[in-house]
C-alpha cells in the first residue's frame, strides 16, 4: 500500500500525538516517525516505509531520534519532513544528497561553529583554536555549491586538529592546577581547574566532527552517503558542551529544537527540488 493524498490528514492527526526516539511501540504517540508513516499504511510495525529511499529514511531516522527537547517538539519538527520524504523512492539521491550539504554547512553548522569558536577565544590557551573554529565557521557560511563542500570540510578538519592541540595543553594544566588546589586549598585554583575541564568537554565535541569532516573531494563525491550527511549533526554536540560554560540550560534547548527544526526544514527542500510525491502534498500540512 502507498499514500495517497486523503492519507495525509491520518498520518497528520497520528504524528500530532507525539512521535519517540527510537522505533517504540505500535500505538500512536508511542512510536517514531517513520514508524507513524509504516501504521498509517497499514504495514507491519516497524521504520522502514517502502515508499521512502533507504538514504533519506534513514536521514530522518537519525533526525528523529537526536535529543528534542520533548516528544511533541519532536512531532512538529518533523511533520512536513515526513509529508515530503513520501515517494522518495523513485527519485535519484545525489541531487538530495547534495542539496543537503549545500544548504547545512551555511545554515546550520557554520553558527554552531561560531559560537564554539567564540566560547574557546574566551578561555586561556584556547585562543588560537578558537580563532581557527571560528574562520572555518566564516568558510562554511559562504558556501553556495555543492563543489565547495570538500574544501571546507577540510578546514574544519585542519581546526579539529588545532582543537586537540588545545585540549592536550589544557589537559596539562588542568591537572597541575587540581595539584595547587589541593596543595594552598586554593579555591580560586579548584574553579580554573573546573574551567580548564569544560573548555575539554567542548573541545571534545570536535572529536565526532573530525572523521566526517576529513573527507576528501573523491569521497564526498563518490560515497555521497546520505548518513555522513547528517553526520555532521555530531558537531551540535559542540551547543551542549557550552551548557557547563552557561548556565542558561534552557535557552540551549530552545535553540538546539530550532536547529534541529531548521534541518529537517532543509531537507524539506531538498525534497521539493528533487520532486517527490509527497513534496506536492504539503500544501496539506497546517
Amino acid at each position: 500500500m502507498r499514500m495517497t493524498p486523503k492519507l495525509i490528514p491520518r498520518l497528520l492527526e497520528v504524528i500530532a500525538l507525539g512521535l519517540t526516539s527510537g522505533l517504540g511501540k505500535r500505538e500512536p504517540g508511542r512510536f517514531c516517525g517513520e514508524a507513524a508513516v509504516c501504521y498509517v499504511l497499514d504495514l507491519p510495525h516497524g521504520d522502514n516505509p517502502e515508499c521512502v529511499h533507504p538514504l533519506i529514511r534513514d536521514c530522518i531516522i537519525r533526525l528523529n531520534d537526536w535529543d528534542w527537547s520533548d516528544n511533541a517538539v519532536r512531532a512538529a519538527g518533523l511533520k512536513r519532513l515526513l509529508v515530503a520524504q513520501l515517494g522518495s523512492d523513485e527519485i535519484a539521491v545525489r541531487p538530495w544528497v547534495e542539496y543537503v550539504w549545500t544548504a547545512f554547512l551555511p545554515r546550520v553548522l557554520a553558527p554552531a561553529l561560531k559560537d564554539l569558536g567564540t566560547a574557546l577565544i574566551a578561555i586561556p590557551g584556547c585562543e588560537e583554536a578558537g580563532g581557527k573554529i571560528k574562520k572555518a565557521a566564516k568558510r562554511a557560511a559562504a558556501v553556495t555549491s555543492f563543489a565547495e563542500v570538500p574544501g571546507v570540510l577540510n578546514i574544519i578538519a585542519s581546526a579539529a586538529r588545532a582543537a586537540r592541540a588545545a585540549r592536550a595543553a589544557l589537559d596539562a594544566r588542568a591537572a597541575l592546577d587540581a595539584l595547587d588546589a589541593l596543595d594552598a586549598l586554593d579555591a580560586r585554583a579548584a574553579l580554573d581547574a573546573r574551567a580548564a575541564r569544560a573548555a575539554r568537554a567542548a573541545l571534545a565535541a570536535l572529536d565526532a566532527l573530525d572523521a566526517r569532516a576529513a573527507l576528501d573531494a573523491r569521497a564526498a563525491r563518490a560515497a555521497l552517503d546520505a548518513l555522513d550527511a547528517l553526520d555532521a549533526l555530531d558537531a551540535l554536540d559542540a551547543l551542549d558542551a557550552l551548557d557547563a560554560l552557561d548556565a542558561r540550560a534552557a535557552r540551549l534547548l530552545e535553540r538546539r529544537d530550532a536547529m534541529l527544526r531548521d534541518i529537517a526544514e532543509i531537507y524539506v527542500e531538498a525534497c521539493v527540488a528533487v520532486k517527490t510525491q509527497g513534496s506536492k502534498w504539503l500544501s496539506l500540512v497546517a
